[in-house]
């Protein structure tokens, strides 16, 4: 769970600080696993309400900003 939140913790971060430059484009790899991280990462960019697609292997997520 702590690992989990860290990981959160920094995408938010790293979020922030995209969307106040001038990046219109993010790549965020979760790896396939069972999904914990990657549905915890679609939450938090729908916090942001931004739009996102899953790649075709599931082990990234290209979010737009």
């Amino acid at each position: 769970y702590e690992i989990v939140q860290i990981q959160l913790n920094s995408l938010r971060e790293k979020l922030t600080n995209s969307i106040n430059s001038k990046i219109t484009k993010l790549i965020i790899v979760h790896g396939i696993g069972s999904g914990v991280l990657r549905d915890e990462v679609h939450k938090v960019i729908q916090e942001y309400q931004l739009r996102y697609f899953l790649s075709k292997d599931g082990g990234s997520t290209e979010v737009f900003l």
